[in-house]
């Protein structure tokens, strides 16, 4: 039998829809928004779905704006058959608007008493609910699933005022009694930021009000109002939609066995803040909390200032904080969360700041039943009774705080413990499941797991990808398997009808179909994804009133996918059952040197699972640095002297690669982020080949080297700043590593840093006994300090004929805030600029920022090292060898000690250029030589001074010598 067919456009818009029985809702207030085209054809994402404007109310009485999503057709498929008994092509509708076209037919096993109840996936977003190229309510509901997408407080559509971080957590007044800065409620009403749950209580919402009306035996009588949910809830989203999540879980105690939140999909969000976000061994992430939370302020329109009545309506402007403008409401709102101190605790900037317990899931205790308590005995994590799969990046912004989240999950849970997952990929904030982050693309293997790119979710839909990829597939487990609501997958009904349809008037009739027509949902996405037809479809023609023939046909596969950019390369056939409990608890990409492309891997570029990061199976060796700017695995034998470098606080070495979501690029044109290539000629001069970084560097490496976890670092060092011979000072000090390809190119791995005053707190962690109430102090100028820090995760392999690069500065801007080289009062902090004209007064005394001569130890006393955690095999570590003589050229400098009077001489023919600094880092002279020089700087006062002679054909090679003016 052949059937041509072809999709005609036979159904119209009408100004106000009668939708079908299974299509009510019943919240008060409720609009139906309309899909982005009515034509008569189902070819867009959105007319898969109807989305319902629905109402929250939070007990304080502000209304959340909440998209609820089913799957209920919007539009109609029309298609033109050819009936072979009357030889005649007619049309016939084939999937009719206005009906609810998944339903779950058995729960338990048993049929569905309400098949037309659905698991539901949520969504809590900052960012617009109305943005997005792709309707992901739409997609979930075509996947199987009710969907909610809400805009959070204060933002776009819901009311209130906006507080980031602060009205999705938990309840604060059992900590303190303070409100946020930018709250303009009293702290007694119901509406301050420290009653606010918003998460917990938008579930509790669809818990027990979400309602709508059900026609369930199809006779067009409603016969009962239910909830929309079947009892199981799962979240979804990134970022603010990822960390959101697990402040909605961790509010109140989770019991498993009632309905409600069934599990939880954070992608790149943590519930740990203050290191992750605010401060690496108490160097403040400037570009994160700036950029970030500047931007969310400054989302709000202040166009709108006439118009805007307060906090209780959907207008936001700067009145909503009773603030002039957004600009100093911003710079308000990173105050609080930096600077301010509160009830006599110390600044935001220390880690045992009260504020902490506003955001931190680890520092807000709560009693034996999960209420909060200050004298809590109980982590909040002891709450979350509930599977998470979390998705990191090793060069994500978040990644030391998700995997800090991962493990206090699993440490502090009982039932769901082996329930917490962690994928962790060779990924920045906005790459994840990328091929390309940063410099570097990656081989294809990275989507092993995830399938899809998600960094990419909503701009080309691979529903194939999806249907495949572990997003859905853990969904399906924990909402559609397992719990007293097991229904298993979903089912396309497309229910009978009793009405005839006209075909020809008084000639041909037709019923379509005949008799109700249920497949699994596969079908149907196959067949809309022109991968297969649809197979003996029921149906009753009647010709001129008389008898009617009851015939099956098959509608044949179509010549293109029906939804507008919706595609798979491959027919779906099923969604892959994974047994979540026996996956790993961490699975984590150990990156590794390949082909620009991604092609031909050379080294590393494979998914390593564990039970816990970091790993245990790891040996831990030291990489010593050596002031000839060589890097091995044997310690110094000797005073080799100290490394000289001079910071500036407003000229600051530029970030180039890493964590990074907000920097770019100093000519501004890309992200800046991942494995950058640090050699490029755009960004070297600003991040590696200038004054200020010092360089350290491997031979060739004659095998590889793989290390996983989180490198540590030691090195001792005296910092002198200008004008000053003595007193109190405060520093940071940075390193990275970088992998040095054969070819020239020099990509980013890892980072780490470290602020003097934090230096004891920073030990805590790199011993693994971290305190909170550790010291913080300043440091006093000219000094000798030991700094011991933990640097960020990574699981990284050096190949085989690369070289490995460290980098050592005291600064790396903006990334992180270029430290003033002032002393800070004792629980205060200094937010600064480069250039931006502050001071600071510390007891009394005004500090402009300071440029400080830095001078890192090399010796056997004081060995500075790098500490890698080596996984697999350790051969490497004896094929590199101790060198010593690594710069080809030498400088005498004679007399020393002399009266500024004396010369230098170089060893070797070439072109050179001299600094001169004296014993507080400021330059006194600069001057080109060749391979000798006379220098008088008699006219200087007596001291000590530095010389630091560069090579003009390579600046990695530099020399520098003290003397003394007597």
């Amino acid at each position: 039998m052949k059937h041509l067919f072809k999709i005609l456009a036979v159904i119209v818009m009408f100004p106000n829809i009668n939708w079908a029985q299974q299509s009510s809702i019943t919240i008060p207030g409720t609009t139906v928004i309309p899909a982005r085209k009515v034509n008569g054809t189902l070819d867009d994402l959105t007319d898969f779905a109807q989305r319902n404007q629905v109402p929250f109310k939070m007990p304080d009485g502000t209304i959340l704006y909440t998209d609820i999503y089913l799957p209920i057709l919007q539009d109609s498929l029309t298609f033109d058959f050819e009936i072979p008994i009357i030889n005649q092509t007619v049309k016939l509708v084939v999937l009719q608007k206005g009906f609810q076209y998944l339903i779950y037919d058995s729960i338990n096993g048993q049929p569905n008493p309400n098949p037309y109840q659905l698991p539901m996936i949520l969504e809590r977003t900052p960012y617009n609910k109305n943005g997005g190229d792709v309707d992901i309510g739409s997609a979930m509901s075509l996947l199987g699933y009710a969907a909610g997408v809400q805009d959070m407080r204060g933002r776009y559509t819901s009311q209130g005022a906006y507080l980031p971080l602060y009205s999705d957590s938990w309840k604060k007044t059992p900590y303190h009694n303070y409100t946020h800065v930018l709250d303009v409620t009293d702290i007694t009403d119901p509406r301050n930021g420290n009653n606010h749950e918003d998460g917990y209580n938008t579930v509790e919402f669809i818990k027990n009000q979400l309602t709508r009306k059900y026609d369930l035996n199809r006779d067009g009588i409603y016969d009962n109002t239910d909830l929309v949910f079947n009892g199981s809830i799962g979240t979804f989203g990134a970022s603010a939609l990822g960390y959101n999540q697990f402040q909605a879980a961790a509010a109140h105690k989770i019991d498993p066995t009632q309905p409600g939140l069934k599990c939880l999909f954070p992608i790149v969000g943590p519930l740990e803040f203050y290191k992750s976000t605010g401060f690496h061994n108490g160097c403040f992430r400037h570009m994160l909390v700036n950029g970030w939370l500047r931007g969310q302020i400054k989302d709000i329109d202040d166009d709108m200032i006439p118009y805007d009545q307060g906090i209780d309506d959907t207008l936001h402007s700067s009145v909503d904080y009773n603030m002039p403008n957004k600009f100093y409401a911003a710079n308000k709102a990173i105050d609080h969360f930096v600077t301010v101190q509160y009830e006599g605790y110390p600044a935001g900037y220390y880690p045992n700041s009260i504020g902490r317990k506003d955001m931190d899931g680890s520092k807000a205790m709560v009693d034996m039943y999960g209420e909060g308590s200050a004298t809590g005995t109980y982590s909040r994590y002891t709450n979350m009774e509930v599977p998470s799969f979390q998705v990191a990046g090793w060069w994500d912004i978040f990644v030391d705080g998700t995997i800090e989240t991962h493990n206090l999950l699993r440490g502090n849970l009982s039932e769901k413990r082996d329930m917490q997952k962690i994928v962790i990929g060779p990924w920045a904030h906005q790459t994840i499941t990328s091929s390309t982050t940063g410099d570097k693309t990656y081989p294809d293997n990275i989507k092993d797991i995830t399938k899809i790119d998600i960094a990419n979710f909503g701009t080309d839909l691979d529903l194939g990808g999806i249907v495949q990829s572990e997003l859905i597939s853990w969904f399906r487990y924990n909402l559609n398997y397992h719990g007293q609501n097991s229904v298993g997958e979903p089912k396309i009904l497309i229910p009978k009808t009793n009405t005839w349809q006209k075909i020809i008037p008084n000639v041909v009739d037709a019923k379509f179909p005949a008799n109700d027509y249920k497949i699994p949902f596969t079908y149907l996405l196959n067949f809309l994804l022109a991968k297969d037809g649809l197979k003996q479809i029921p149906i009753t023609v009647r010709l001129f009133g008389l008898l009617p023939i009851d015939l099956k046909i098959d509608i044949p596969k179509l010549d293109k996918p029906i939804i507008e950019g919706v595609s798979s390369s491959s027919e779906i056939t099923g969604i892959p059952y994974q047994e979540f409990q026996d996956v790993p608890a961490v699975r984590m990409y150990v990156v590794g040197a390949s082909d620009d492309d991604g092609s031909n891997s050379v080294a590393g570029n494979y998914w390593l699972s564990a039970d816990t990061f970091p790993i245990p199976n790891v040996t831990w060796k030291n990489m010593y640095l050596h002031n000839n700017g060589s890097l091995d695995f044997t310690a110094p034998t000797t005073d080799e002297g100290f490394g000289l470098y001079v910071h500036d606080p407003d000229d600051p070495v530029y970030t180039i690669g890493g964590g990074n979501m907000i920097v770019k690029t100093p000519q501004g044109d890309r992200d800046n982020q991942g494995q950058m290539n640090l050699a490029d000629p755009r960004y070297a001069p600003y991040t590696m080949d200038r004054a200020g970084v010092l360089k350290y560097e491997t031979e060739i490496l004659t095998d590889s080297l793989s290390i996983v976890g989180f490198p540590k670092f030691k090195l001792w060092a005296k910092t002198n700043p200008g004008n000053a011979v003595g007193g109190l000072t405060d520093c940071d000090f940075y390193v990275r590593v970088v992998d040095v390809y054969p070819d020239g190119k020099e990509l980013f791995v890892v980072e780490g840093g470290v602020n003097a005053r934090a230096r004891e707190f920073a030990k805590s962690i790199a011993i693994g006994a971290e305190n909170d109430d550790a010291p913080f102090s300043n440091i006093n100028a000219g000094e000798l300090y030991e700094y011991y820090f933990q640097m960020y995760p990574i699981a990284y392999t050096f190949a085989k004929d690369h070289k490995i690069k460290i980098l050592i500065s005291s600064s790396n801007f903006p990334r992180f805030q270029s430290n003033a080289n002032v002393p800070i009062e004792d629980g205060g902090f200094f937010r600064r600029q480069p250039s931006d004209g502050q001071t600071y007064t510390f007891k009394g005394i005004e500090y402009a920022p300071r440029t400080s001569v830095q001078r890192i130890a090399f010796s056997n006393v004081y060995p500075t090292h790098i500490e890698l955690p080596v996984f697999g095999s350790t051969n490497l570590i004896t094929g590199i060898k101790h060198n010593n003589t690594k710069a080809n050229w030498e400088v005498q400098l004679f007399p020393n000690p002399n009266d500024g009077l004396f010369s230098v001489l170089i060893n070797k023919n070439g072109e050179y250029l001299a600094n001169i600094y004296n014993s507080i880092g400021q330059k006194v002279l600069t001057k080109n030589m060749n391979d000798q020089a006379s220098f008088d700087i008699s006219h200087l006062s007596s001291g000590q001074y530095y010389i630091e002679i560069i090579s003009n054909n390579n600046s990695n090679e530099r020399i520098t010598k003290s003397f003394q003016i007597f």
